[in-house]
C-alpha cells in the first residue's frame, strides 16, 4: 500500500474512533441526566413508607376524584416500574413490586388508583391505563428475570382477571370500575389504550381475544378531526367524543400508541413540526378547530411523550428538538436543593413531569 493511501486509511480509522467516542459520550450524558432526576425523585417525591408522592408539598385538601399533596398514584408506580424495566434495574423493580403487593393491590386483582400519604386507600376505584402499564411491566419483568423470587406473572394474571371481569362495557375495556358502587364506566379514553400491554395480555392468554380486538378497534378506527384525535369513546352509543379544547398529554399518548401499531399520523406530526417551527415550543392545550393554544404553559411530560412518539415514527431530528426544549425545564444548578428536578416552581412540582422525562432520557440515549 502506498504511503498516501496508508495515511488516508489511518485518518479514516481515527475519524471513526472519534465519532464513536462522541456518540458514547452523548449516550452517557443522557444516562447521567436521567440519574440526577431519579435522585431528585427519591429525595423529594418519596413518602416515608416508600410510595411515590404526587407533589413535594403536602396538602390537607382531600378529594376522592382529584390528587393533592403527598398522595400516591398507581400511575406513578407503573411509570417507575417501566423505568426500572428499561433501566434493567431489578432491585428498583422489586421495591416497586412490593409496594404494589402490600399497598395498591387487592386480593381480587383490583389496583387502587391512589393512596393517602400513609399508604391507605380512601377510594374504591381503579384506573385502566395505570393497570395496563403495571401489567405490561410485570410481564416484561417475568421475561427479563425468569429466575426470581417474586410471582410477577401470577400478579399480572390477577390484575388482568379483574380488568376482564369488571373494567368493561360489553367487550370494550373502559376507564375505571368503582367497586363500592359496583359501577363500571361506559367511556374509554383513547389515550388509555396501551397497545403493547393489550397485545402481551392477548398473547399470554390473560384476556379474551374478543376484548382485545374490540378495544383495539376503538383506537384504530378513531376518526381524526381538525388534525386531532378524539378524547374518548362512548361505548353504549358507539360515539367518539371530541372536546373543544384538546389536551396535548392525551393527544401525544394517543399518537404514540397508534405509532406502535404503524398507523399513519402524519397530520398530527405536521402540527407538531409547525408549532416547533413557528413558536419553538408546544403548549399544554389547544383549541381543536383553530389550533391556537388556550394556555401559556408547557409541560415536560408532554415533551416526553412527543419524544417517544417521534422516535417511534423515525423522526429523530424532531425528537432532538423536543428534547432540547424539554431539558430547559430541568434544574441544573448543582448547589440547588432541587437539582435534577423538572418544573420546580415555588418549591413544588408534579411527579408526572419528572417520571416521564426519565423514560424520554433513556430512549433518546438508546437511539444515539
Amino acid at each position: 500500500m502506498k504511503p498516501l493511501l496508508i495515511q488516508i486509511f489511518i485518518a479514516m480509522i481515527i475519524v471513526l474512533i472519534v465519532i464513536n467516542v462522541l456518540i458514547n459520550l452523548k449516550s452517557e450524558k443522557h444516562k447521567e441526566h436521567s440519574e440526577i432526576t431519579e435522585q431528585f425523585i427519591v429525595k423529594w417525591l418519596k413518602n416515608e413508607n416508600g410510595t411515590l408522592a404526587t407533589y413535594i408539598k403536602p396538602d390537607k385538601r382531600l378529594d376522592e376524584d382529584l390528587v393533592s399533596g403527598r398522595e400516591a398514584l398507581s400511575e406513578s408506580l407503573g411509570l417507575w416500574m417501566r423505568y426500572a424495566i428499561e433501566k434493567e434495574d431489578k432491585k428498583m423493580f422489586d421495591h416497586a413490586y412490593i409496594q404494589l403487593i402490600n399497598r395498591f393491590l387487592k386480593q381480587d386483582g383490583m389496583v387502587y388508583w391512589k393512596l393517602t400519604e400513609k399508604g391507605k386507600s380512601d377510594v374504591s376505584t381503579n384506573a385502566l391505563v395505570d393497570d395496563l402499564r403495571i401489567v405490561s411491566a410485570l410481564l416484561d419483568a417475568d421475561e427479563m428475570w425468569p429466575k426470581n423470587s417474586y410471582p410477577y406473572n401470577k400478579t399480572a394474571k390477577q390484575i388482568a382477571g379483574f380488568l376482564s371481569t369488571y373494567n368493561k362495557s360489553g367487550d370494550v375495556l373502559t376507564d375505571f370500575y368503582d367497586k363500592g358502587m359496583r359501577y363500571n364506566s361506559d367511556y374509554l379514553t383513547l389515550s388509555y389504550v396501551d397497545t403493547l400491554a393489550l397485545r402481551k395480555l392477548k398473547e399470554s392468554g390473560l384476556i379474551p381475544i374478543k376484548i382485545y380486538e374490540t378495544t383495539m378497534e376503538v383506537l384504530l378506527q378513531a376518526p381524526v378531526i381538525h388534525g386531532f384525535f378524539p378524547k374518548s369513546y362512548h361505548v353504549s352509543s358507539e360515539q367518539y367524543i371530541y372536546e373543544k379544547e384538546v389536551h396535548m398529554i392525551d393527544q401525544a399518548l394517543t399518537a404514540y400508541q397508534l405509532s406502535l401499531e404503524e398507523v399513519n399520523s402524519s397530520v398530527f406530526l405536521e402540527f407538531i413540526e409547525n408549532e416547533l417551527s413557528e413558536n419553538g415550543k408546544i403548549f399544554g392545550k389547544y383549541n381543536r378547530e383553530t389550533k391556537v393554544p388556550t394556555v401559556n404553559y408547557e409541560s415536560p411530560a408532554v415533551y416526553s411523550l412527543l419524544i417517544l412518539y417521534c422516535l417511534e415514527v423515525g423522526e429523530k431530528k424532531v425528537a432532538d428538538e423536543l428534547y432540547n426544549r424539554m431539558v430547559e425545564f430541568r434544574n441544573m444548578e448543582v448547589r440547588d436543593p432541587y437539582y435534577g428536578g423538572y418544573s420546580v416552581y415555588k418549591q413544588n412540582t408534579h411527579i408526572f413531569d419528572n417520571l416521564l422525562p426519565l423514560l424520554a432520557e433513556l430512549n433518546v440515549s438508546s437511539s444515539n
